[in-house]
């Protein structure tokens, strides 16, 4: 799922800069909503607010990384 929420948003870079910057955060909220899905109801309608949170995540990640300046300028 992160895979899939990476490469529609970011760059090859920022996706570095992410996991690099945030991969403790992200890891931890993916294991929460992992465990979250076990519970068989929760996973049919938590679905897609499942995408929405990582989503916001990798946004607000990104928006942060570009404020900072953080990638290489060509």
């Amino acid at each position: 799922m992160t895979f899939d929420i990476a490469s529609n948003i970011c760059t090859k870079d920022e996706d570095y800069l992410m996991k690099y910057k945030f991969g403790t955060g992200l890891r931890l909220k993916t294991l929460g909503l992992y465990l979250i899905s076990l519970i068989p109801f929760a996973i049919f309608f938590g679905a897609i607010f499942y995408m929405i949170y990582l989503g916001n995540s990798y946004f607000t990640g990104i928006r942060q990384i570009r404020e900072e300046g953080l990638l290489a300028k060509n």
